[in-house]
């Protein structure tokens, strides 16, 4: 898997969430309603590539800086996908209307753990991701006999 890859898929989901922030505030709940389940089709495909796939190829990689920081992230931020079904299935139609500004800040809310996840994704972790790649492509996925990589 590629950090490109997955960094493209985060600006996709951010320019999504940002239009959905704006959107929660003034649009009809149809249109909202419709924005959320475009940003669920994409998010849940991309966060289950990561957790079936990311996470785990980190995690068993062999070094331990590694798995330990990608089960750490894992442990804070692996359950947005949990938190966002729970607020998609929340916030229906009828709730957007009846309660529009606790449905804009529940929605500021999400955006905000799901900008963290991506932060520390691509701080933390996907540096690790792409060590991790150019090691695997070597024979064995280890170093060469000086010992450099």
């Amino acid at each position: 898997m590629r950090a490109n890859e997955l960094i493209d898929e985060h600006n996709i989901v951010k320019g999504l969430m940002a239009q959905l922030c704006a959107a929660s505030g003034g649009r009809k709940a149809e249109e909202v309603s419709a924005l959320r389940w475009k940003i669920n089709r994409i998010l849940l495909a991309h966060l289950a590539k990561e957790d079936r796939l990311v996470y785990p190829a980190l995690i068993s990689s062999g070094d331990r800086r590694t798995a330990s920081t990608a089960h750490l992230i894992c442990a804070e931020v692996g359950d947005l996908a949990h938190k966002w079904r729970h607020y998609l299935s929340y916030w229906t139609v009828a709730r957007i209307r009846e309660d529009g500004e606790a449905f804009r800040a529940q929605t500021i809310a999400v955006e905000q753990a799901l900008l963290a996840r991506i932060e520390r994704e691509e701080t933390e972790l996907f540096p690790l991701l792409q060590c991790t790649s150019s090691n695997s492509s070597r024979p064995n996925g280890s170093a060469n006999a000086a010992g450099r990589v």
